[in-house]
């Protein structure tokens, strides 16, 4: 129940900011009457993931794997070799089941590599600032790639070095968000270990908060959560009661790209809340996607390291939304691999 416990946390005190940027700034909601019906889905869609996680439904990792194949065959148009990848992360983990644990440093130096290469040829958004949506697919793999350095590195030192590495290069990014991504896989294995008590990360919630006020920062983030809460309501509005998109933004190559086309006819990207997505593209069927989400982080609990990745993805995902190939991270990390896992013996809990 800790890892519930903690992503709840997260949800709600996101939640939170939302309704004090509806109280504080108006221009950031759709209109008086679709905040209560949003507010009404989005704990409709919160119960449902609860369930999931209660009551999880078995899934099988072959239908799994087929899954994760399927959607890099369809992918293949992006990114080339996707399907190959697959395959190859197939034979990988068949015969060594505990690679990211043992080659952590591999997983690690693979994302340097990726940000810096990138950094190096296209330049660095921080000295840069117009080219970061250009490169935003590319830094949000790298973040990937330390998230699951960190999270399965298992000497204390090494860790705080990956994260100490990683949070420079994803500082240069300018995308805050990527930082947060790789500070939850680092500090989310203290908490599940006992090592910090859930009112220690309460106080240290607090604690931001008045820094943010007192560092006037505040407003600036109740805009931007404000202004998902604008997106979200927009997707409610369009999409109940049998969904807008059908399945198409979820296995966009960008569904913040495509959300942003769609209400500006411009290449921004545009953060949608977790169930954004899924209410975009099946109404009220995406509870559906929501139990799923609860069930592939119940399923991670058999793995500690498993467990931060799911975890640290799913408190991520709560402002930017949703896509395939991060939901296809989660049913790895938290089905397939923890099945492996489960036939070495038990690893956490």
């Amino acid at each position: 129940m800790k890892s519930l416990k903690l992503f709840s946390l997260a949800f709600f005190s996101y939640l939170l900011l939302m309704l004090c940027s509806h109280l504080a700034l108006k221009e950031y909601s759709a209109s008086l009457n679709m905040l209560p019906l949003s507010l009404a889905v989005i704990l409709i869609f919160y119960c449902c993931f609860v369930v999931g996680y209660l009551r999880p439904l078995y899934l099988p990792s072959e239908a799994v794997w087929i899954a994760i194949f399927l959607l890099a065959v369809y992918f293949a148009r992006y990114v080339v070799l996707a399907p190959t990848a697959v395959v190859f992360l197939y034979i990988l983990l068949k015969y060594e089941p505990e690679f990211f644990k043992k080659f952590s440093w591999f997983v690690f130096l693979l994302g340097v590599g990726v940000v810096s290469s990138t950094y190096l040829f296209v330049g660095v958004p921080l000295f840069e600032y117009p080219i970061r949506f250009e490169l935003t697919e590319v830094l949000t793999l790298s973040s990937y790639l330390f998230l699951t350095a960190i999270a399965f590195e298992q000497r204390g030192r090494i860790r705080s070095l990956y994260f100490f590495v990683s949070s420079i290069l994803l500082f240069m990014s300018t995308f805050r968000s990527l930082l947060i991504l790789v500070f939850l896989a680092y500090v989310i294995p203290y908490y599940l270990s006992g090592k910090i008590r859930m009112r220690e990360i309460f106080l240290g919630v607090l604690v931001g908060i008045a820094v943010l006020i007192l560092s006037g920062n505040l407003e600036s983030l109740l805009i931007r959560v404000g202004f998902t809460l604008l997106i979200f309501e927009n997707l409610v509005k369009i999409s109940l009661p049998f969904g807008f998109y059908h399945g198409s933004l979820l296995l966009s190559y960008s569904p913040g790209r495509k959300i942003a086309f769609m209400f500006t006819l411009a290449r921004n990207i545009y953060s949608s809340f977790i169930f954004g997505q899924a209410v975009a593209d099946f109404g009220i069927f995406g509870v559906v996607e929501a139990y799923l989400l609860g069930a592939i982080l119940k399923r991670s609990e058999n793995d500690l390291s498993s467990l931060t990745v799911v975890l640290s993805l799913l408190i991520y995902l709560i402002e930017v939304g949703i896509d395939a190939f991060v939901l296809a991270i989660m049913l790895f990390f938290g089905t397939i691999y923890v099945e492996k896992i489960d036939k070495l013996g038990p690893q956490f809990f």
